[in-house]
């Protein structure tokens, strides 16, 4: 049991303020909701858990005015804490299909940047979170090639971003956006 976990709202500045962009959200779990909360991001509503497609519309509508969309994605952890890595693979194609799909069908790619990542890993051989690094796919016209093939991890270590911090991942992005 934790003693005085959660009483109290951290000195975060809001993220907008810290990045100078209007950063904004499509989120559905409490934790996610609570961050989006305290760093002041304005939340869209999209759908329920897995209604991957009205969260691809959202967040297409979403870029005509905010300059970041947060979307947070649950369905791969939860495979992941079941230990099914063939639901939580056949899961990922599906966000991919339906969520990306989508959201490709719905905005000008020649103008925006994706970064794809995970809030952390969740081995299904562990049936729960590890330390293991995350891959990050940054991708778009103003971003250099860096030659990798895949977004698996083993890739990612061979990326020009290499290994970094969790906490340097959105600065990161926005710098390589900025080039």
């Amino acid at each position: 049991m934790l003693r005085d976990a959660g009483n109290k709202y951290p000195n975060v500045k809001p993220i907008n303020d810290l990045h100078s962009m209007n950063f904004s959200c499509i989120v559905d779990m409490p934790v996610e909701i609570g961050i989006s909360n305290i760093l002041k991001m304005k939340a869209f509503n999209a759908g329920g858990l897995t209604d991957y497609e009205e969260k691809a519309k959202v967040a297409a509508q979403a870029m005509k005015t905010e300059n970041a969309i947060y979307v947070h994605l649950k369905g791969p952890d939860e495979f992941g804490h079941d230990g099914d890595a063939v639901g939580k693979m056949k899961n990922i194609e599906e966000i991919d299909e339906r969520f990306f799909g989508t959201l490709l069908d719905h905005v000008d790619v020649s103008k925006i940047a994706i970064m794809i990542s995970a809030d952390h890993s969740t081995p299904s051989i562990h049936k729960g979170h590890s330390d293991d690094p995350v891959p990050l796919l940054i991708s778009g016209n103003m971003i250099t090639n860096d030659d990798t093939q895949r977004f698996t991890e083993t890739e990612a270590k061979k990326g020009a971003i290499g290994l970094i911090d969790g906490v340097q991942v959105v600065k990161t992005g926005i710098d390589l956006f900025k080039t």
